[in-house]
């Protein structure tokens, strides 16, 4: 992975003369900012530190480059105020400065204290600024702090799951209406959620009746993600605005926010050719994709666009790591990418020779007859036609190619 002071000089060279002064200008700052200043790659790993910063680091027991951030600051480590996140994902996933913090420590037998300033920057990396502070400092915020985290969580990557700190939020309701609402608010979870339109989308056949029931499942929503909530309180997690209602997304976690971040990430990483980076960032996406978008509402009109939108991106993200596991020669890692991106796109000519061909090129021609079966019965039920590819044209294919095709 190029580094940050390598990007710097490359660019230089590149440049006009007005924007090598602009780059000159820039490395000075950086070099003599009075605060330490620290650059965390994709990876989360430090390539670049002002002096300043490497003072401040060593403090902490480390300040090499290629230290992760969080085992510079203490990411989730428990009893600190980030036990509950790592710096820098946050950060890549807000897209804005985050509020600061402060760490206290232990160095040299006596008590320490550091602000953390945290930023994302354009290209994947994250800006962190560590400024000395004292321990005990009244400007530290309290709770319920940001780095607390959010109070619920979403999963919707397959069978919908409620988490809350105390435990799931599991039953029937999820499957009745105020379930399905929820559902709707996470399918627009980026904007308010006009009243009409629930309506529509839930008794497109009603008028006045169907604006009477939004209200009376909002309520019922409410009692079930927060059941303790005292009358006529304000909703932690479902906000009223002047015409619709939106979700809290500062107190709920939608796990497919997170897959989404991972998987642009790793991808941009992989554009870039930091096959590394790209693979971690990827991996992440692919573990959290556990199923297609509010999979227990397969004929929800409402969630048909954003499922399609994130099953492309999680075909993107099965291929991309096949790409990379290709590249590294390792072949049985390909192949299970590969397998999972094939159920995804089980119509998909390509992707289904492409699984096809590895298998053949491995020896494993019982297997690949199995897979091509299965392949072969799917189009035939879905397009009432063969596929446009046989398993004797693959194999004559891969003989061509010879073993370093």
């Amino acid at each position: 992975m190029e580094t940050a002071h390598a990007t710097i000089r490359r660019a230089a060279l590149q440049a006009t003369p007005a924007a090598r002064a602009d780059e000159a200008l820039g490395r000075a700052v950086f070099e003599s900012f009075p605060h330490g200043l620290l650059v965390f790659g994709p990876d989360r790993r430090l390539v670049a530190v002002n002096p300043a910063g490497r003072t401040l680091a060593a403090a902490l027991g480390v300040a090499q480059e290629g230290t992760t951030c969080c085992a510079l600051l203490g990411c989730r480590r428990e009893g600190t105020p980030l036990q509950e996140l790592c710096l820098t994902e946050r950060a890549l996933a807000d897209g804005r400065p985050l509020p600061d913090v402060r760490l206290d420590f232990t160095a040299e037998g006596e008590q320490r204290a550091l602000w953390i300033a945290t930023a994302a920057l354009d290209d994947d990396r994250v800006l962190v600024q560590l400024k000395p502070g004292r321990p005990g400092d009244r400007r530290r915020v309290t709770e319920p702090h940001w780095t607390a985290g959010p109070s619920l969580r979403v999963r919707t990557l397959g069978r919908t799951r409620v988490l809350a700190p105390e435990g799931p939020l599991d039953g029937a309701w999820l499957r009745q209406r105020p379930g399905q609402l929820l559902k709707l608010l996470i399918c627009n979870r980026h904007r308010i959620t006009h009243t009409d339109e629930i309506a529509v989308a839930f008794w497109p056949e009603s008028d006045r009746t169907g604006l009477q029931n939004v209200r009376h499942f909002v309520h019922a929503l409410r009692s079930q993600l927060e059941p303790g909530r005292a009358p006529r309180a304000r909703s932690s997690f479902v906000i009223a605005h002047e015409g619709g209602y939106e979700l809290d997304a500062s107190r709920i976690a939608v796990d497919a926010d997170e897959f989404e971040n991972h998987a642009h990430a790793g991808l941009r990483a992989l554009a870039r050719e930091e096959r590394e980076a790209a693979r971690e960032s990827l991996e992440r996406a692919a573990g959290l994709y556990e199923g297609d978008f509010l999979a227990d509402e397969p004929y929800a009109e409402w969630a048909l666009a954003e499922r399609g939108r994130l099953h492309q991106l999680a075909s993107q993200t099965f291929s991309g790591l096949a790409d990379i596991a290709l590249g590294a020669g390792a072949a049985e890692t390909a192949t299970a990418h590969l397998y999972r991106l094939a159920r995804l796109e089980p119509l998909d000519s390509d992707v289904q020779r492409r699984l096809l061909t590895l298998l053949l090129a491995r020896g494993r021609s019982g297997e690949a007859q199995r897979h091509y079966r299965g392949a072969h019965a799917a189009w035939v039920a879905a397009l009432g036609e063969k596929p446009d590819f046989d398993l004797v044209s693959l194999r004559r294919e891969v003989r061509a190619a010879g073993p370093g095709g």
